[in-house]
C-alpha cells in the first residue's frame, strides 16, 4: 500500500477512533464476561452453516484492515475453564454444541494460546476465548490474522493486564468471501501475544495500523461497558 493510500486509511480510522465513545454499548455477540468492542456491521458479519459459525465480508476489504477487536475471556488453563463455567451464554454458543459436552472440551476446541514473551506482567501461558474470534473457520490459505494486544491497567491493588483480540486482513478480500484464519498446530506463532509494540517477526500488521489499534484499545479501556466484564473476570479468578 502506498503512502497516499495509507494517509486515506489513517484518516478513516482516526475518525472511527474519535467516535469510539459513541459506539453502541451492546453487541449481539456480547456475553456476561466478554465484550465485542469493534466489529463493524457494514464491513463484516457472522453467518451460520448448520451448527457452525463463520465470518463473511460484506464488501471489498483491503489488506491490513482492522475487522475485529474484542475483550475475550483470558487466563491460564485452569482459570479459563472456571470463568467459562461462569459465562453460560458464551459456553452455550461454543463448539461442540451437543448435550453432555464438557467445559474442558469447549475450552480445548476454541481457545487461543497467547504465547507470552515475559512482558506486560505475564509470567505464564495465557489463553483466550472470545465470542467472535471463535467464529472464524480454518483455511490453509487464511485471509485474516489473529493477534493479541496487551494493555497495562492499574486495578487498585497492583498492575494488571487487559488483552484484546485483534483481527486484521492479510490480503485484499472480495465482498461475499469468507474470512478465515489458520488452526495450525504451531498456532502460537500466529496467535501470539505481542505486547504493545509491533513486531514484524511474528505478525504482518503495518506499524501505522498497529498504532491506530493501540488508540482504539486505550479508548475502550476508558469505557465502563468494556472494563466491567474484565473486572468480573478478575474477581472470579481472585475468589478461586
Amino acid at each position: 500500500m502506498n503512502r497516499r493510500a495509507w494517509g486515506v486509511l489513517e484518516r478513516e480510522y482516526q475518525s472511527e477512533v474519535e467516535n469510539t465513545a459513541h459506539l453502541p454499548t451492546a453487541h449481539p455477540q456480547d456475553t456476561l464476561l466478554t465484550k465485542v468492542c469493534y466489529f463493524p456491521p457494514a464491513r463484516v458479519s457472522i453467518f451460520w452453516n448448520g451448527d457452525s459459525k463463520g465470518v463473511r465480508a460484506l464488501n471489498n476489504i483491503n489488506q491490513n484492515t482492522l475487522i475485529l477487536m474484542e475483550l475475550p475471556l483470558q487466563g491460564n488453563g485452569d482459570y479459563l475453564e472456571k470463568i467459562l463455567n461462569a459465562d453460560q451464554p458464551l459456553r452455550e454458543m461454543l463448539y461442540p454444541r451437543v448435550e453432555g459436552a464438557t467445559t474442558y472440551q469447549k475450552c480445548k476446541n476454541n481457545m487461543f494460546k497467547i504465547a507470552h514473551q515475559g512482558g506486560a506482567g505475564l509470567n505464564e501461558e495465557i489463553f483466550s476465548i472470545g465470542p467472535v474470534s471463535t467464529a472464524f473457520n480454518h483455511s490453509n490459505t487464511p485471509n485474516v490474522n489473529i493477534t493479541h494486544s496487551a494493555f497495562q491497567v492499574d486495578m487498585g491493588p497492583g498492575l494488571d493486564v487487559v488483552i484484546f483480540t485483534v483481527a486484521t486482513t492479510t490480503r485484499n478480500v472480495s465482498a461475499g468471501e469468507e474470512l478465515t484464519i489458520s488452526y495450525r498446530a504451531d498456532a502460537c506463532e500466529h496467535h501470539q501475544y505481542i505486547g504493545d509494540a509491533p513486531d514484524p517477526t511474528n505478525h504482518e500488521i503495518d506499524p501505522v495500523l498497529w498504532n491506530l489499534i493501540q488508540e482504539f484499545g486505550y479508548r475502550f479501556l476508558r469505557l465502563p461497558t468494556v472494563m466491567l466484564p474484565f473486572v468480573k473476570q478478575r474477581l472470579l479468578i481472585v475468589q478461586s
